[in-house]
């Protein structure tokens, strides 16, 4: 997570997710695109476990003025963050915008955050999560963020650091099918412009920009229960879950352009990476920092 204030605050960034449209999506699913759906409102529910039930981390004040929530999937974070905070005119965007019936004081807009922005609001709070897997431009994502939010104001952001990690030494590496599995996705994103280690370079760019009293924060998110708390085990489960179904339904082609593996060594990789969440997940203890 990040959070960001031009003036007097500070930057975290943290990781801490019946039908396949009921699943965990903009958490983990949404590593490809694909239509928004009910699986994001369970990735709001995860995410609430990871903040505690908060919706936001920022040290908001009584009178914030207007908010706006980047790539905001199926609505769920607009909507609570409209009911939360009345007096606020709550923006949500996306490039397919969630068929809602939104309250008076939010309107969503389909727009695109990696290109200019066609409105002039300026913002006492910006919002997003899981931004990766659309933004080819961090740094003039940054400059509109700055450009549109009023002085005082908060940017945070929720996302995913690559790569997969295990808390087994023995297995944080390529000898693990799933950790393999994720460089060479990671190497196919990086060839479509996509930086899925974006967030290591985030509070170098923020300062840069000129947003100052920058804290970060880094978390992990079980894949499985295997963690000690009850949150993260629940976090673990639901991701666990969701993930093995992403495999199944989007491994492939997620590293279908690799150019250093054929077809059948494509097919056994992905293969292998279930294999070793299904089998050896527990003992391995996989997660994710966001």
């Amino acid at each position: 997570m990040v959070l960001i204030n031009q003036s007097s605050g500070y930057l975290m960034l943290r990781p801490d997710a019946t039908t396949e449209q009921e699943r965990l999506g903009q958490s983990l699913a949404r590593l490809v695109r694909r239509p928004h759906s009910r699986e994001q409102d369970l990735q709001h529910q995860v995410w609430l476990l990871s903040l505690n039930g908060r919706l936001y981390q920022a040290p908001l004040g009584d009178h914030i003025g207007a908010i706006l929530d980047l790539g905001c999937g199926t609505g769920a974070w607009a909507l609570a963050i409209a009911k939360e905070r009345p007096e606020s005119q709550v923006i949500g965007t996306d490039l397919t915008p969630p068929t809602i019936t939104p309250p008076e004081n939010l309107c969503i807009l389909e727009s695109d955050a990696d290109k200019p922005w066609d409105f002039d609001t300026k913002f006492g709070f910006i919002h997003s999560r899981m931004l990766t897997s659309g933004i080819h431009d961090w740094p003039a994502l940054l400059s509109r963020c700055w450009d549109h939010l009023r002085p005082g104001g908060w940017v945070e952001f929720l996302d995913v650091c690559h790569p997969f990690r295990a808390q087994d030494p023995a297995a944080d590496n390529d000898s693990s099918g799933l950790i393999k599995w994720g460089h060479v996705a990671e190497r196919c994103w990086a060839r479509q412009g996509l930086d899925y280690r974006a967030t290591e370079k985030h509070r170098e760019r923020l300062q840069e920009r000129g947003f100052i009293n920058v804290r970060e924060e880094k978390v992990r998110w079980p894949l499985g229960e295997w963690a000690d708390s009850v949150p993260e085990k629940h976090i673990g489960r639901l991701t666990m879950d969701n993930f093995l179904t992403f495999m199944a339904t989007a491994g492939e082609s997620i590293i279908d352009q690799d150019p250093w593996l054929s077809a059948q060594e494509k097919r056994t990789l992905v293969a292998d990476a279930q294999k070793d969440l299904k089998e050896h997940g527990h003992s391995k203890q996989f997660y994710l920092t966001m």
